[in-house]
């Protein structure tokens, strides 16, 4: 009797561990997004932007922009888009290498990356489709 209950204890705890880690089938709703990054009227390439949820539990949304400021949200590898609602943004803009002064060698080291908070955007179960998204100047 001791040996059963103690193997229909093992099976529910292995059950309830695959259970509990396992996607869930209530995913929140994804809106597309995509749109473009400009500092100063300028589009900027290879840029990472990222979108954090406010107000649920969710994972952020990413996308590198293209050699002309254009991006596209990525929720995960097979997902695009954002989770609807509030998001904070952040921009991580990275340095440039200088110009070599001998030909074939490579120039003055990267600057480094320089991060920007752009504040909140809300994103509408409608999508967000050609977003401008600002740079701050900064002095």
């Amino acid at each position: 009797m001791k040996h059963t209950r103690l193997q229909f204890l093992c099976l529910m705890s292995t059950l309830l561990m695959i259970l509990g880690c396992g996607e869930g089938t209530d995913q929140l709703p994804l809106a597309s997004v995509s749109g473009v990054l400009m500092k100063n009227g300028t589009p900027v390439p290879n840029a990472e932007i990222r979108f954090k949820p406010k107000t649920v539990k969710a994972r952020m949304s990413q996308a590198t922009t293209d050699e002309n400021g254009v991006f596209e949200l990525q929720y995960s590898q097979t997902d695009k888009g954002a989770v609807v609602g509030e998001h904070d943004v952040m921009v991580t803009i990275y340095g440039k290498r200088g110009p070599s002064e001998v030909e074939g060698q490579p120039g003055p080291p990267l600057q480094p990356p320089k991060e920007y908070v752009l504040g909140i955007k809300t994103i509408p179960e409608e999508g967000a489709e050609n977003l401008t998204l600002e740079v701050p100047s900064r002095s």
